[in-house]
C-alpha cells in the first residue's frame, strides 16, 4: 500500500508516541523541513505500509535510475542524507527512509525489539514501494539495520554500502554510554543541552559550537532530542563470525580514521577477515558523522562502487 501526500491534513493525529504534545511536533517537524529546503531539495514524500506502522519515504531522482535505499542514524532521520542526496540522485532512484519508531515523519504502532525486526520492516517497505532489489546504505544504527537485511532478505539486496555501523563488529565503547546516560538522568533543560552539544561536539569531532548551532542538520538533532519522549529501541548486537561469513552480499564498508565509538582499525580487520565479499576503507580524517562532514569523498566511494 503506498499513499502520496503533500502536507498533513489539518487536525490530523500527532505522532504522540515519540511527542507529548503537537505543538513540540509542530516544532520538530519544522526543522525536518527546513533541512531539506536548507539543501534545496524537495523530496517526493511516500507513505507505505508495514506490520509495525506506516512508513515515511523520501524519494529523489529518476524512476528509470537504480533503487537505492538510504537508513540514517540513530535520532537523525531521513534528512541527514541531504548533503549526499543531490550527488547520488544524479545517478540512483534514491529512497530515503524515516526509520519506524525513530525520530522523522513515520507513524510507529509496535515495538521493534531485535535486528530481525528491523529487517522485517525494511522488507515491508520494500514490499510497499514495490522494489524488487535495491542497493542499501546506512549510517551507523541504519548500517547495523543494513547488515540484518542482507541476512533476513539476500534476495532483494543488491549490495550494501556502510557507514560507521552501529556495533556490528565490535562493541561500543564505555564512554559513549557515560556521555549519553547523563544527558536522559539530569532534568534540567540547560545541562542537558549542554551534554548534548559536548557529546555532538565528541561525536564529530568538531571544536566550533557556532558551527554546530548554524547547521540545520544539528539543529534537527538538537531540536528533536529536546522534545521527543525517551524511546525504547533495540540495541545494535555484534555478530558473530559464523553470521558475518554468511553475508555474501557485495559490500563496501566505510570506517573513519578518527572514529570514536570503537577502534575503527579493529572493525576493518574483523570485517576483512570474516566477511566473504566485503571492501573495505578507512577515510582519512573521518569521524562518526563523516557522511555528511566529508560529503564529497563518501559521494565519490559510494557512487563509484555501487556503479561497478
Amino acid at each position: 500500500m503506498i499513499m502520496n501526500f503533500k502536507k498533513r491534513k489539518k487536525g490530523a493525529s500527532f505522532n504522540s508516541s515519540l511527542f507529548k504534545s503537537r505543538k513540540d511536533e509542530t516544532l520538530y517537524l519544522r526543522a525536518y523541513d527546513d533541512v531539506f529546503s536548507s539543501y534545496r531539495l524537495k523530496p517526493e514524500e511516500i507513505r507505505v505500509s508495514t506490520r509495525f506502522g506506516l512508513t515515511h519515504v523520501n524519494a529523489f531522482g529518476s524512476k528509470g535510475f537504480p533503487n537505492l535505499v538510504l537508513l540514517h542514524g540513530m535520532g537523525a532521520s531521513s534528512t541527514m542524507w541531504s548533503p549526499n542526496i543531490e550527488a547520488l540522485s544524479r545517478h540512483f532512484r534514491v529512497y530515503a527512509l524515516d526509520t519506524i519508531g525513530d525520530l522523522g515523519k513515520s507513524r510507529c504502532e509496535g515495538r521493534l525489539r531485535e535486528g530481525q525486526d528491523y529487517a522485517r520492516w525494511l522488507k515491508d517497505a520494500f514490499e510497499g514501494l514495490k522494489l524488487e532489489k535495491a542497493h542499501i546504505a546506512g549510517v551507523s544504527y541504519g548500517g547495523w539495520i543494513a547488515f540484518h537485511f542482507a541476512i533476513y532478505a539476500p534476495e532483494r539486496t543488491e549490495k550494501i554500502v556502510s557507514i560507521a555501523p552501529a556495533a556490528t563488529f565490535q562493541r561500543i565503547r564505555l564512554l559513549f554510554f557515560i556521555r549519553t546516560i547523563p544527558i536522559f538522568l539530569i532534568p534540567v533543560k540547560r545541562i542537558q543541552k549542554h551534554l548534548r552539544v559536548q557529546f555532538i561536539r565528541w561525536l564529530a569531532g568538531l571544536s566550533d559550537i557556532n558551527a554546530i548551532e548554524a547547521d540545520p542538520l544539528w539543529r534537527q538533532y538538537l531540536c528533536g532530542a529536546s522534545l521527543a519522549r525517551l524511546r525504547p529501541v533495540a540495541p545494535p548486537n555484534i555478530f558473530d563470525d559464523r553470521a558475518l561469513k554468511n553475508i555474501t552480499i557485495p559490500t563496501l564498508l566505510l570506517v573513519g580514521e578518527k572514529e570514536v565509538i570503537y577502534n575503527p582499525q579493529k572493525v576493518l580487520d574483523r570485517a576483512g577477515r570474516t566477511m566473504p565479499n566485503i571492501t573495505t576503507q578507512l577515510v582519512t580524517d573521518g569521524t562518526h558523522m563523516m557522511s555528511w562532514e566529508k560529503k564529497e569523498i563518501i559521494n565519490a566511494q559510494m557512487i563509484a562502487y555501487l556503479l561497478d
